[in-house]
């Protein structure tokens, strides 16, 4: 049940939810706004995108993003 209080698992149900509706777009060298094409974070040849995208979330960087993200799917609830 631990797992399921992990910032990990929470920070990638949200990515998983946000890439569902079209929130972001994961590609294998980023991660990126679905709307813009900007790029959120970069990924390193070799990673797994969404492994960088909930490490990049959980900076203090990526918590904007990540943030973000909870407040569009919370209107889009």
């Amino acid at each position: 049940m631990k797992a399921f209080e992990s910032p990990q698992v929470t920070a990638r149900a949200t990515l998983v939810q946000a890439k569902d509706w079209q929130l972001i777009n994961v590609k294998k060298d980023g991660v990126y706004w679905f709307d813009s094409n900007k790029l959120i974070v970069s990924v390193p040849v070799g990673q797994d995108p969404m492994d960088v995208a909930v490490r990049f979330c959980l900076t203090e960087k990526g918590a904007s993003v990540l943030s973000s993200l909870e407040e569009r799917l919370e209107r889009l609830a």
